[in-house]
Order: structure tokens, then sequence, then C-alpha cells
């Protein structure tokens, strides 16, 4: 077992057989695969996705799909990068299910290196799903992930898009893990005697998300002890209601002139009658269908963009939004996905 790797206990949990059933139940619920169905299964070696891997290769049994693994060696912690990468492909052999690793080049000054290193490596998974012709790409994001999500985006001040926050299903990928809290998939770990790795990083107070892992969340706890499922649940919710404003409303605004959907056309007239309100969160959705961020549009850059078309005092106007760029020609407003 390499070094840094480790077995966590968190006292008694079900059979591996009642995990596997949740498992599957969750599945069935938001419709994650059906047999015979192939999937990429994104492998850091960290606990969730060591436990995502062994749960899909014994569920494989039952389902007759295909695997491959895809693992990325970013080598920004040394020897501790490459130990990682050995386990995973300890386990790969074990199980004898095919890998691919990446290892990319990231040198270069980078001011937000986490949403950088995300768009690495779900492309890299993309691509390898689409050179495969694989169904669907498997991640293990768990109902503690959704909570911290949740608080983020809040913190950011997201709409109802964004505190909706993460899906089981997401186009091709799929979470099978989000309804599972990861003390649950601790005991799994340490039940069936499953190695692991520990990446140090994970604590690092310099990233947000560990503040709200490590600093916040334990403090609401002592308001609710449940508050990561409650978190999780709400954003469910909301990420439903934000599916019911999306169909009726963002549709009726904004016509693609192309089958790559990189133009647009805004009816202006349809969107200045919506009340601000839905204004707002009509772009929001809009914004996240286009992908132009990563992450979703501040409340400050939403509104600015509202302002922008419901506004009449200027006749010829252009203005950028972190990728969106808005033309404006009398009462014809235009929308073109820049590169990126």
């Amino acid at each position: 077992m390499p070094s840094n790797t480790r077995l966590i206990s968190l006292g008694n949990t079900p059979k591996k057989a009642s995990f596997l059933k949740f498992i599957q139940q969750t599945a069935h619920d938001f419709s994650l695969w059906k047999r015979g169905d192939s999937m990429i299964v994104a492998v850091s070696g960290g606990p969730d996705s060591s436990c995502l891997l062994d749960c899909l290769v014994m569920l494989g049994k039952k389902y007759d799909w295909k695997l491959h693994i895809a693992h990325v060696n970013y080598a920004l912690r040394g020897e501790d990068s490459d130990c990682d990468e050995r386990l995973v492909r300890e386990r790969a052999n074990l199980y004898n299910v095919p890998i691919s690793v990446l290892r990319p080049d990231i040198s270069g000054k980078e001011n937000n290196l986490e949403a950088r290193l995300r768009s690495i490596r779900y492309e890299f998974f993309e691509t390898l799903r689409v050179r495969l012709g694989f169904d669907a790409i498997a991640v293990a994001h768990t109902e503690d992930d959704q909570a911290e999500t949740v608080l983020l985006r809040l913190l950011r001040g997201s709409g109802l898009r964004g505190l909706g926050a993460m899906r089981p299903r997401d186009g091709v990928i799929i979470r099978p893990f989000l309804c599972t809290p990861k003390a649950d998939i601790a005991r799994y770990l340490k039940e069936n005697t499953l190695p692991f790795r520990i990446d140090q990083s994970n604590a690092d107070p310099k990233f947000t998300r560990n503040r709200i892992r490590h600093e916040l969340l334990p403090l609401l706890e002592t308001f609710n002890p449940n508050i990561r499922e409650t978190l999780a649940h709400s954003a469910l919710s909301l990420a439903d209601d934000a599916d019911v404003l999306a169909h009726s409303l963002h549709r009726s605004v904004f016509v693609s002139h192309n089958d790559e959907k990189k133009s647009f056309s805004v009816r202006t007239t349809t969107f200045c009658a919506l009340h601000s309100s839905l204004q707002r969160s009509v772009l929001r959705d809009f914004v996240e269908e286009s992908g132009a961020c990563e992450q979703p549009f501040s409340f400050s850059v939403i509104e600015e963009m509202r302002k922008f078309l419901a506004g009449t005092k200027n006749k010829v106007a252009e203005k950028s939004f972190h990728g969106l760029k808005f033309t404006r020609r009398g009462a014809k407003v235009g929308v073109l996905l820049e590169k990126k």
C-alpha cells in the first residue's frame, strides 16, 4: 500500500449488499444507468472515487456494463501525485478495468487554478468518452460535496439555478453518490479493507471550499445536526424549480441561430415584460446552458446584464460579460458566445 494511503473507521455501517442496494435505488430514482451501459469512471485515488470504482465493478456483474478508468496526474504534489496514480493503476489491474491517464502541462500563472484544473479533467473525461463511444462519465461527488457547493454558491450570490448546485445526472455526467454521506463511504472502505489516498491540499484553508468544509459546516451543525442532508435535499428541490422556470421562460427569450448554439437573438419585448426577478432567473439559466463560464455569474454581473437588455437609452451598444458578447442595434439584441 503506497505511503499516505490509510483506512478510517467511523463506526458501524450497513453491509456491502445494503450499501449497493442504496446506490442502485439512487440510480433508479434519477435514471443514471441501464443494463449494458458503458461508463468512464473518474478516479483520483481518494476515498470517494475509490469507493465508487469498487461499487461499479461489483454492480457491473449484474448490469453487464463496460468500465474505463480515467485518472489525471497534475504533478502538483510531487511524489504524492505519483503515488495517487500508482494506486489507481494497481486497482485498475486488480479489477481488470482498462485505464487512461492524463499528465497535463499546467505551467504558468493562473488566477483561478481550481477552475482550470476542473476544466482540464472534464475535457479529458469527455474526450475519452467520445473516443471510446461510451455512454456516461461517473464521478464521485457526495451529499457532503453537494452541501458545500450550495454554501459556496450562496456566498457568491447565486440565484435559483446556482443554488440547485449539482444534479445526479447532468447530461452524460452521472453522480451515483450524490445522496450518500461521506461517513457511509468511509465505513464502506473500512468494512471492505479498500485502500485510498488522502490529498493534503483538501485541508488547506486558502481554498474557500476547504474553509466551508472545516469551519462553516461544523458551525452550522450546532444549529442543525443534519445540515448536510438538509442542504443537499434543498438543492434537489431548487434544481427542480429552476428546471420548470427554464423550460417556460428562457427558451422564449433566447433564440439560437445555429446548431452549435454560439449565436442567439433576444426577444427583448418578451424579456422586458417579465418581472426583474424572472429576468435575472432567465439570464442565470442562459449563462449556465451556454457554458460561457465555469462558475455561475455573481448577482452583480447578472444585474448588469439585465440592465443592458432592459435598457433603452443606447440605440447602439456592445458589452461583454465573461465570454458572452451582447450587441444592441435599436430594438434588436444579439448574443455571441466568444471563444474561450
